[in-house]
């Protein structure tokens, strides 16, 4: 008898973005707050940003309910901060949509959020068994003028 093992599909990632905050709204719509792309700039270097926020948006079709982690590395390689085991599943959609239209999305919040050195910080996604999906953000100062 041959041996059957679950091979798990890697959620599609459709959206990352970095921001102040993500507010839910009706509709099931959210609004992100702050946007900043995949770029920060601060008037100086370290800071303490109130809050910070990862924004994912993933193709819910690939989508197996799970946990996953979230870790955010500094540009010398240090771990900024890590969160524990999350477990996730999908934004329950009316059934109106399409199956394929759908989505799930994860907001990570860190408030505060110490920012001390400019480059490339790492933000990783990591499923159990799949490898993270790894985006960067740059991180820089830039003071105002006198």
């Amino acid at each position: 008898m041959k041996s059957s093992s679950f091979n798990p599909v890697a959620p599609q990632i459709l959206t990352f973005a970095a921001c102040d905050d993500v507010r839910p709204e009706q509709g099931g719509k959210v609004t992100l707050i702050g946007f900043y792309g995949r770029s920060i700039v601060v008037h100086a270097l370290p800071t303490t940003l109130p809050k910070l926020c990862f924004f994912a948006q993933f193709d819910a079709p690939s989508w197996r309910p799970g946990t996953m982690r979230v870790r955010l590395t500094s540009p010398s390689g240090n771990l900024m901060v890590e969160t524990p085991s999350i477990n996730v599943t999908p934004t329950e959609e009316p059934s109106v949509i399409p199956t394929e239209f759908r989505n799930a999305i994860v907001v990570i919040q860190f408030a505060p959020m110490v920012l001390s050195e400019e480059g490339v910080h790492v933000v990783e996604y990591e499923f159990p068994g799949m490898p993270p999906y790894r985006f960067q953000v740059f991180v820089a100062a830039n003071p105002a003028p006198s």
